[in-house]
C-alpha cells in the first residue's frame, strides 16, 4: 500500500504458511522491494525458512515480532519477538511443576541447534532462579529413540516431563510414555500442533496432557 502523503509504504504478501512461499516472498521484499523490516510473519516453519535462506543472510534486514512459540537461532540478533521466548517458557512451565511438589523432572527436547540453545538458555535460568533442574534428553526424529526415553524416565521414576519438538515426535513420546507411565505429568510447548497431536495419540491419551502457549492460537 502506498500512501498518498509519501509517508512509509506497507507491502503485504500472503505466503499461505509455505515455507517456499516464505523464502520467495522475503526475497522479491528484500532484493526487488527494498524493504526496510520483514513484519508478520507466520509459523515456525516459514520464518526459519526465512531467517535461513540466502537472501535474509546477506542483508541486514531484521525481521520482527513472527508469530513463532520458537526461538531462530539463524535470525539471531536479528528478530524481535513480542512474547516470551522458548528458554523462558520451559522456566515457567518446570517452576509450575515444581509448586506442585514435582522434584523428579525431564525435559526432552529435539535435536536442532535452536532447541539445544533453549535448552542450555532454560537451564541457566532455572539455576538462577534456584529451582531444581530437570534431566535433559535429545528425542530423535520421528521418536526414534522413545521406547529408550520412557525406560530411563520409568527407571528414574519421573514425575513431570516437558516435550519441546515437532507434533509427530511428541506423539509418538506420548503413545509410549503414557501407557507406561499412566501417573506422569506431561506438559507440550509450543513447538506442537495440539489438533495434530490429539489426532495422533487418540482421544484416550490426549486426555489430560498439558499444554503451553507463548504465541496465542485460538486453533490451539
Amino acid at each position: 500500500l502506498q500512501p498518498s502523503d509519501g509517508g512509509r509504504r506497507f507491502i503485504g504478501l500472503d505466503d499461505g504458511c509455505d515455507p517456499g512461499r516464505a523464502v520467495a516472498n522475503a526475497k522479491r521484499l528484500i532484493d526487488d522491494e527494498r524493504v526496510d523490516l520483514l513484519f508478520g510473519l507466520t509459523a515456525e516453519s516459514c520464518v526459519e525458512a526465512v531467517a535461513d535462506s540466502a537472501a535474509f543472510k546477506d542483508s541486514s534486514i531484521e525481521i520482527f515480532a513472527p508469530v513463532s512459540g520458537v526461538d531462530h537461532l539463524a535470525a539471531k540478533g536479528r528478530v524481535t519477538y513480542l512474547r516470551p521466548g522458548s528458554a523462558e517458557e520451559m522456566v515457567e512451565i518446570v517452576a509450575k511443576f515444581s509448586r506442585l511438589s514435582l522434584m523428579r523432572m525431564a525435559f526432552v527436547h529435539a535435536a536442532s541447534p535452536s532447541m539445544l540453545a533453549v535448552r542450555d538458555a532454560a537451564l541457566a535460568g532455572l539455576k538462577a532462579r534456584g529451582l531444581t533442574l530437570p534431566r535433559t534428553y535429545v528425542l530423535k526424529e520421528s521418536a526414534g529413540n522413545a521406547q529408550a526415553l520412557v525406560s530411563t524416565m520409568a527407571s528414574d521414576q519421573t514425575q513431570a516431563v516437558v516435550i519441546m519438538a515437532d507434533s509427530i515426535s511428541a506423539a509418538l513420546l506420548v503413545k509410549q510414555l503414557r501407557p507406561r507411565l499412566p501417573t506422569i505429568f506431561i506438559c507440550l510447548g509450543s513447538t506442537v500442533d495440539v489438533t495434530s497431536v490429539q489426532q495422533l495419540v487418540g482421544a484416550q491419551l490426549a486426555n489430560g496432557l498439558m499444554v503451553s502457549r507463548v504465541v496465542p492460537d485460538p486453533a490451539n
